[in-house]
């Protein structure tokens, strides 16, 4: 089934300065139904969470930065922010630290070398303590304004290319309709590929398949994305979604 999250998402405050692991967070935040929102210096981390805007805060945490952590701590031990559900990232799991982290109230904690499975267990674990249900594990979907247009031109089985407008589009598919009613049959699980997409600086050649139809539109499951290509969305999605803050 195609994903939608709409009103059920949850906003993530996110510090970190890597690009390579900031590409990597917003790609699998995405893909777990969260929203998230950058912050490049730990002075707007810090506002944020002071904000009580976002329910769960994901940063990087080191024994290097004292300050941070001790801000951290002092968040945790203050009842009126304990609804917020903290994710930390290590650089590498020190038991002592781990235990210190623990003894503070710090539960949610993984490091930067545990594959991507991990990562998204924990955020399965946030949404749950959030109040989700396992139907919120869905990607974040954005809305296009039909002003942007932005285009999917499919390519058909007998070498005909209809060209369907985005309507909104997630790391896992795109719904998109069409101007007039065009007398193709689309079918359920159908796979239509080398489509083109013409959408700002996100032009790319994907394959779709069909997940079901409707009188002026398809809804579309990417196929066999790669992860440049996943990273190339997840970025749009989240910028889009650092625009609402």
């Amino acid at each position: 089934m195609i994903d939608d999250v709409e009103t059920k998402n949850f906003s993530v405050l996110v510090f970190e300065t890597h690009a390579d692991s900031r590409t990597r967070w917003i790609r699998l935040l995405l893909a777990s139904g969260f929203a998230p929102v950058l912050v490049s210096t730990r002075e707007a981390l810090l506002e944020g969470v002071l904000s009580r805007k976002f329910n769960a805060v994901m940063t990087k945490v080191s024994l290097r930065d004292p300050a941070l952590l001790q801000a951290l701590r002092t968040f945790r031990e203050r009842p009126e922010f304990r609804f917020v559900q903290f994710l930390l990232v290590l650089e590498v799991a020190e038991q002592d630290f781990v235990v210190e982290l623990i003894k503070a109230g710090f539960y949610h904690i993984i490091t930067r070398l545990q594959p991507d499975s991990a990562f998204v267990d924990k955020l399965e674990k946030i949404g749950t303590q959030l109040g989700g249900s396992p139907e919120r594990r869905q990607h974040l979907r954005i809305q296009i304004p039909e002003y942007e247009n932005a285009k999917l031109i499919l390519n058909l089985a007998n070498a005909r290319k209809v060209t369907s407008l985005v309507k909104n589009i997630s790391v896992g598919g795109v719904q998109v309709s069409f101007r007039e009613r065009i007398f193709v049959r689309f079918a359920p699980n159908d796979i239509l590929t080398n489509c083109l997409m013409v959408f700002k600086n996100l032009d790319m050649t994907t394959d779709v398949r069909v997940i079901s139809t409707q009188e002026k539109g398809l809804q579309l499951q990417f196929h066999n994305l790669d992860e440049l290509q996943q990273n190339s969305i997840a970025k749009l999605v989240q910028e889009r979604v650092q625009l609402e803050f």
